[in-house]
């Protein structure tokens, strides 16, 4: 789904990007920017319309305005969708906009929450994290919590270990999306943990976490999707799981490993649905 915004303040770009940053990291969203009315038909002469769902365009701009692109977009491509968008909201400029073609009317500030329910964006975000478990090892409580309260923001799922033995029970009973690995850990340690999982689910990605000198050399040796080094940018983070998390890979165990623990897996879905009737 793309959108091209119009208008002639560059700053909205900014935060245009930051109020639908969760659908851009989700891949459900490309936002394509214009800072006048004549680079915005350039725009579309360039890169066609494909994809392209809505033109979000400011009324007052210098040389062509609001109004003349409306016409000018309705002529050539009758079927794009055209918000206007201005800073005054009398019902005169709402009329006059209608009058010339537009298929919706926003005024400043805009009410993104509104703007994605339009879209439909709110309902895809859910669908896109539901189901999508992220198992996150790691033996500091901080990196657990911090990284806990970053992915359920974006509505992910998770479940934490705080060192490798603990993390095998977990991946048998969750079958995660992506898991979070650090190395540098007691009991059993991210190396010893990733040659158990290769047996258990080897399917389930791994982006590695680590402080080491050399990161890309720690998550070669394992195989790593990506590789993250403390402290840790979570927004490049999350990119990468949301990332993975629209890759078809498996998400399976084993054969053996799933006809082991099926039954009991089973049986406790049952119990929860009994409960929750």
């Amino acid at each position: 789904m793309k959108i091209v915004v119009v208008d002639d303040e560059r700053d909205v770009q900014a935060l245009f990007e930051q109020r639908f940053r969760r659908e851009i990291r989700l891949g459900l969203l490309e936002l394509h920017f214009a800072f006048s009315g004549e680079d915005a038909l350039t725009l579309l002469e360039d890169r066609g319309i494909a994809d392209i769902v809505l033109i979000l365009s400011d009324i007052n701009m210098p040389g062509m305005n609001g109004l003349e692109l409306l016409k000018a977009i309705k002529a050539r491509y009758p079927l794009l969708k055209v918000y206007m968008v201005t800073a005054y909201g009398d019902e005169a400029t709402h009329q006059r906009a209608l009058e010339s073609g537009c298929d919706d009317y926003l005024t400043k500030p805009i009410d993104f929450t509104v703007l994605k329910q339009h879209l439909g964006l709110i309902e895809r975000v859910v669908e896109s994290s539901m189901g999508h478990s992220i198992l996150i090892i790691d033996d500091d409580a901080s990196t657990r919590t911090l990284l806990t309260n970053a992915l359920q923001t974006e509505g992910y799922e998770t479940v934490t270990a705080e060192n490798g033995a603990d993390a095998v029970r977990r991946l048998v009973e969750l079958k995660p999306c992506v898991i979070l690995l650090d190395f540098d850990m007691p009991v059993m340690d991210g190396h010893d943990f990733r040659e158990v999982q290769k047996r258990v689910a080897p399917d389930v990605p791994i982006i590695c976490l680590t402080g080491a000198a050399d990161p890309e050399m720690t998550a070669r040796r394992v195989g790593a999707s990506s590789v993250h080094q403390k402290p840790l940018d979570v927004d490049a983070l999350r990119s990468a799981v949301a990332e993975l998390c629209r890759q078809p890979h498996a998400h399976r165990h084993t054969p053996e490993v799933e006809s082991s623990i099926a039954p009991a897996r089973d049986a406790r879905r049952g119990d929860s649905a009994a409960e929750s009737k």
